[in-house]
C-alpha cells in the first residue's frame, strides 16, 4: 500500500473511533422518569411507570402492558388501587448506550438494523388520549444475550392486576351515530377507549365527502429549458374560490378548501395530434407530435357536508363556474400547421394535442365518502 492509501487508512480509522466515542458519550434524552443506575458491566437507565401521573383525577386510566412487559400478549391494568400501589415503585431498566453503538456499528459495517431495535414496554392512557409510551431496547430488554444480562425489572403487581385486551375499530358513516357509540362504549367497564383521529364537535356539521375538482388548465408554449413557466399559483387558486364561493356559498361551513395543487406537464418528444375523439393521426404508421407545449393543471380537493356533496356532483353543476383556463390561440396554429406539413392535406380546426390537462371548464375527478374511526381495547376474561 503506498504511503498515501496509509495515510488515508489511518485517517479513516481515526474519524470512525473519534465517531464512535461522540455518539456513545452520554447526552440529554427526552424520556420518562429517568434515574441512572450502575449494574455489572453496563451503565443502565431505570425507567419509573407511571411517574407524575395523578392518579386521583375524575378520568379513566388504563395502562397497555405490551408483549415486551408480559411475554404473553397485550394486557390492560386499569384498577385504580393497582396503579396507585405501583406508582414510585414499578420500573424496568434500559440500556440506549447499547442500542447506540450496536447501531453505529451496523451502520459502519453497511448492515443497519430493519426494524426499529426500540419496542414498547407499556403505554398509558387517560381519557383515550395516549399519555406516555414507554419504550426500551428491545435486545437489553429480552434479559438474554450479552445486551439482556443485566435486564432488571419489578413492574410492582401490575402483571397481577392486568386482564388480556384486544385491539377493535369500528366505522361510522355519521357523526352522530359515531358520538353515540364513543358514548356507549365509554360507559362499559370492560373497553378502554384508544387515540384517534380527530372528529368534529358534537353538533357541528360533519364534512364526511372529499371532492376531487380539476379547474380548466393554462396551456403554454414551453421555455429554452423544455418546461412550462411557472404561474402565479397564489392568485389563480384566490381567482378560483372567489368564484367557488360566489357560485356556491357556503353556508353553515357546508364545505371546506384544500390547497390547491398545480401540476406542470411537459414532453420533450411532443403530443400526440388526435381527433376531437382521442383517435391518433399518424403517417406511415408513425403518430404525428407536435413539441414545445406544456401545461399548468391545478388540481383542488373539497371536504363538504352529504348534501353539499350531493349539489356539487349533480349533472352540469361545476358548469355555473366560469372557465379558469387559458388555450392561446397560437397552439391552434401550430397544430394546423404540423397537419398541414405531416400529411400535406390541410384541415383547420380537426386535430387537438392528447395531453392531460384541459384548459375547458372545471371537471369532478372523483368523490370519496369519509368515515370516522373509533379504535378501543376489549378487556376479555382470563383463559381457563
Amino acid at each position: 500500500m503506498s504511503k498515501t492509501g496509509k495515510i488515508a487508512l489511518l485517517g479513516g480509522a481515526l474519524f470512525c473511533a473519534a465517531l464512535i466515542a461522540m455518539i456513545a458519550a452520554p447526552k440529554e434524552r427526552e424520556a420518562p422518569p429517568v434515574t441512572e443506575i450502575s449494574s455489572g458491566e453496563a451503565d443502565l437507565d431505570r425507567i419509573m411507570l407511571l411517574g407524575g401521573v395523578d392518579l386521583d383525577a375524575n378520568a379513566q386510566v388504563a395502562l397497555l402492558l405490551h408483549e415486551m412487559a408480559t411475554g404473553e400478549g397485550l394486557r390492560i391494568v386499569t384498577d385504580r388501587s393497582a396503579l396507585k400501589a405501583a406508582q414510585g415503585k414499578a420500573y424496568y431498566t434500559d440500556d440506549p448506550g447499547a442500542q447506540t453503538r450496536l447501531t453505529l456499528m451496523s451502520i459502519l459495517f453497511l448492515s443497519p438494523p430493519g426494524t426499529s431495535p426500540r419496542v414498547p414496554m407499556a403505554t398509558l392512557l387517560v381519557d383515550g388520549a395516549e399519555v406516555a409510551q414507554y419504550t426500551c431496547f428491545s435486545l437489553h430488554c429480552s434479559g438474554e444475550g450479552q445486551y439482556g444480562a443485566h435486564h432488571r425489572r419489578d413492574l410492582a403487581g401490575l402483571i397481577a392486576a392486568s386482564r388480556p385486551a384486544t385491539s377493535k375499530h369500528v366505522f361510522f358513516d355519521t357523526a352522530d351515530a359515531a358520538w353515540a357509540a364513543h358514548d356507549a362504549l365509554a360507559a362499559r367497564a370492560d373497553v378502554v377507549l384508544a387515540p384517534r383521529p380527530e372528529w368534529p364537535a358534537r353538533g357541528a356539521p360533519y364534512l364526511d365527502h372529499r371532492i376531487y375538482m380539476r379547474p380548466g388548465a393554462m396551456l403554454m408554449p414551453v421555455g429554452d429549458d423544455g418546461a412550462p413557466p411557472r404561474i402565479d399559483e397564489a392568485a389563480f387558486e384566490a381567482r378560483f374560490r372567489a368564484a367557488f364561493l360566489d357560485t356556491f356559498p357556503q353556508g353553515d361551513a357546508s364545505y371546506r378548501f384544500g390547497r390547491m395543487q398545480f401540476d406542470y406537464l411537459s414532453n420533450a418528444l411532443g403530443w400526440r395530434v388526435v381527433t376531437p375523439d382521442g383517435t391518433p393521426l399518424t403517417v406511415g404508421a408513425e403518430p404525428v407530435q407536435l413539441p414545445g407545449w406544456g401545461a399548468a393543471q391545478p388540481r383542488v380537493t373539497l371536504r363538504a357536508t352529504r348534501e353539499m356533496a350531493d349539489r356539487l356532483t349533480a349533472a352540469g353543476a361545476l358548469d355555473a363556474l366560469p372557465e379558469f383556463g387559458e388555450e392561446p390561440p397560437e397552439l391552434a396554429a401550430d397544430i394546423d400547421a404540423l397537419v398541414a406539413r405531416a400529411t400535406g392535406a390541410p384541415c383547420p380546426g380537426c386535430y387537438r394535442i392528447e395531453m392531460d390537462a384541459s384548459a375547458g371548464r372545471t371537471t369532478l375527478s372523483g368523490v370519496e365518502q369519509v368515515q370516522l374511526y373509533l379504535p378501543y381495547y376489549l378487556i376479555e376474561m382470563e383463559a381457563p
